[in-house]
């Protein structure tokens, strides 16, 4: 039987880290059904301050920066002139994807997935062909998954707020939404296909994972079409209110520890768990939200005449109101909540941040509000 290698190159935010982490816990099992989930052993982030842990059936433990394959496309990104230390980081992750990627060809399984969300906004940045060598003989399918932009760049921006990437959070968002509006999901796809040049393209809607029953993982499979009996417990982060994401941001503006910072977003996650969030704002402006839904409604006519994708049923999205920052009172009134599940140490300094912004509300005539 050939080989075959699927590149599932997100998007982002349609379940790509739950499909990862699902493949990673059940990777001995998916290896006796003959397929091979490849996990990277140096940490991707090292000094990331708020990890994830994600543990597989034989014990084993790995920070969720390992268990994407972006390292693999990094070694491929476009740099000019990488400095000497980038270029040993780079030659050492290229050497050990290379090792996996051997052990693949050597071993008895059919399929390798090969998974990096990034991929899909960002391969234009990376020289593909190249990295496309590495599985010469393999059959390849493209795989990917997709969702209405707005939710997927608002849930982009609030999780990247949890992570913690400090001040690149509204650029890193923006600069999806811009590649977006340059031309669509039509425009990606298309250079996606012409670049990788698969023998199938597998896209699917992120709520189809679900379907005839499945979780995430056993729908993936179903999806791309891999003959397999595994099924996983969906596993997500949940996603706070507007008005928490923007506390959480606005506290990154501040001196404040990482230690404290870790705990203040646990804080936040034991909360929400224990309410259902629905959302009622955005984290961009109504006239943006619009042209997104209007740019998806061209998008959609694409997926379903050129790709054979079902028509959603949301297309055009209502815009919600915009909210741009909390007042000093809604940060304060953010901050009371959450001190139950806080640390010690952590409530003092946020109990301290509270009298400060609550002295800040009386000003707040002559101030924009906010941290």
């Amino acid at each position: 039987m050939k080989k075959r290698v699927v590149f599932h190159v997100g998007a982002p935010k349609t379940a790509t880290t739950s499909l990862q982490v699902a493949c990673v816990r059940r990777r001995h099992e998916l290896r006796k059904e003959g397929i091979f989930y490849p996990v990277f052993r140096t940490p991707a982030y090292p000094g990331r301050r708020n990890k994830l842990y994600t543990e597989d059936q034989q014990g084993d433990v790995f920070e969720h920066s390992m268990i994407s394959h972006l390292p693999l496309f990094w070694s491929f990104q476009k740099r000019l002139h990488p400095t000497f230390q980038e270029r040993e980081k780079l030659d050492s992750n290229l050497a050990e994807w290379k090792s996996l990627i051997k052990e693949f060809r050597d071993g008895p399984e059919h399929t390798i997935i090969i998974s990096a969300e990034t991929v899909f906004f960002q391969h234009e940045d990376m020289n593909l062909y190249e990295l496309l060598s590495l599985f010469d003989g393999m059959e390849r399918t493209l795989a990917f998954g997709l969702r209405h932009p707005e939710e997927l760049l608002h849930s982009l921006y609030a999780t990247g707020v949890l992570g913690v990437e400090r001040l690149s959070i509204p650029a890193q968002a923006f600069h999806v939404a811009k590649r977006y509006m340059n031309g669509g999901f039509e425009r990606i796809i298309k250079s996606l296909i012409d670049t990788v040049q698969p023998g199938e393209v597998k896209p699917f809607w992120m709520k189809d994972l679900w379907n005839n029953g499945h979780t995430v993982l056993g729908g993936f499979f179903d999806l791309i079409g891999i003959p397999n009996t595994i099924e996983q417990e969906f596993h997500s982060r949940p996603t706070p209110n507007e008005a928490t994401v923007l506390f959480l941001r606005q506290l990154t503006r501040r001196k404040i520890d990482d230690e404290t910072y870790r705990n203040v977003v646990k804080a936040v996650e034991t909360v929400i768990h224990e309410s259902k969030i629905k959302r009622a704002e955005s984290f961009f402006p109504e006239a943006m939200q619009e042209r997104l839904s209007a740019r998806f409604a061209e998008d959609v006519e694409w997926l379903s005449s050129g790709l054979g994708m079902t028509k959603p049923a949301k297309v055009i999205i209502p815009p919600l109101p915009f909210r741009r920052m909390n007042t000093p009172a809604e940060n304060a009134a953010i901050i009371e909540k959450l001190l139950p599940a806080m640390t010690k140490p952590t409530a003092t300094r946020m109990r301290a941040m509270q009298r400060h912004l609550m002295q800040a509300e009386g000003k707040l005539a002559t101030d924009h509000g906010g941290i």
